[in-house]
């Protein structure tokens, strides 16, 4: 199925949904780590070629955006000391 709803190209896609994309990384995980998660959100969409394929390629990127927010407060977890409960030990 080749469908993108109704962006006509990536780039198109990726103007229309970076600010928003950004805003949503910026209240879950922090300013600083917000644009690196929204390059990773887009570089993977593209990468795997979800937006030619999906028919809704805006609930991909956030259900995306959803799961890069999970692994990284799994990996802020690993990251915690046992003992004392301080990350980054």
């Amino acid at each position: 199925m080749t469908s993108t709803g109704s962006f006509a190209s990536f780039d198109e896609f990726y103007r229309s949904q970076n600010r928003r994309l950004f805003h949503y990384f910026r209240r879950r995980v922090g300013r600083e780590d917000a644009p690196d998660l929204v390059q990773q959100a887009f570089t993977g969409m593209l990468r795997c070629g979800a937006f030619e394929r999906v028919e809704n390629p805006e609930a991909y990127l956030f259900r995306s955006a959803r799961n890069l927010v999970i692994n990284q407060a799994c990996g802020s977890a690993c990251k915690k000391d046992p003992v004392s409960g301080v990350i980054g030990v």
